[in-house]
């Protein structure tokens, strides 16, 4: 007879862990610049569950995310300023939609 200890243990049991290559890191800035750039420079909040060609679960790339922007001040600079070009070109895009 199997104890409930040991069924509570079992669905407690944390996921395996995402290791990251340096094509997944990639995939993940594509991913975040391309919301980032629809969204405008002032909406902070990327809506990462929403998101569906994320290289592994929503909330392991929020972290991930997060200390690629707040360790390396050259990534952060660069994502910004593309994110910033994007949204431009995105705008001008919609303009001419119109």
């Amino acid at each position: 007879m199997i104890s409930r200890y040991a069924i509570l243990r079992k669905s407690c049991m944390r996921s395996k862990r995402f290791f990251w290559t340096c094509e997944s890191d990639r995939k993940l800035l594509m991913a975040y610049i391309r919301v980032r750039a629809v969204l405008g420079a002032r909406y902070y909040r990327v809506p990462w569950k929403s998101l569906s060609d994320l290289p592994a679960p929503p909330h392991t790339c929020l972290r991930r995310m997060t200390l690629l922007l707040k360790t390396n001040g050259k990534i952060r600079g660069a994502v910004m300023c593309l994110c910033n070009l994007l949204g431009e070109r995105y705008v001008r895009y919609l303009e001419k939609e119109r």
